[in-house]
């Protein structure tokens, strides 16, 4: 009984420290190429991760960004521009 508690004590740690992913159809509010950042009509910031490009997005584009989540940041892994 030990053992089994042990055992999903361990799992519950591991996965509470895991990153979650997620997609969303937004709006772009603001981007910032110098913090590497992008704001969505959700008004939450999203970090851009190493080589996401924003260069061919402007404010008002209507995109659906892929994210992860790892504690309280939101960094951007894929963003496309929808037509």
């Amino acid at each position: 009984m030990k053992r089994l508690f042990l055992t999903i004590a361990t799992v519950a740690a591991l996965l509470s420290g895991a990153a979650s992913a997620a997609t969303l159809s937004s709006e772009i509010k603001s981007i910032d190429t110098k913090l590497q950042t992008l704001t969505l009509t959700d008004g939450k910031v999203y970090q851009l991760a190493r080589g996401v490009s924003v260069n061919k997005l402007k404010i008002g584009d209507k995109v659906s960004v892929s994210y992860d989540q790892s504690g309280t940041k939101l960094v951007v892994t894929k963003i496309e521009k929808i037509k």
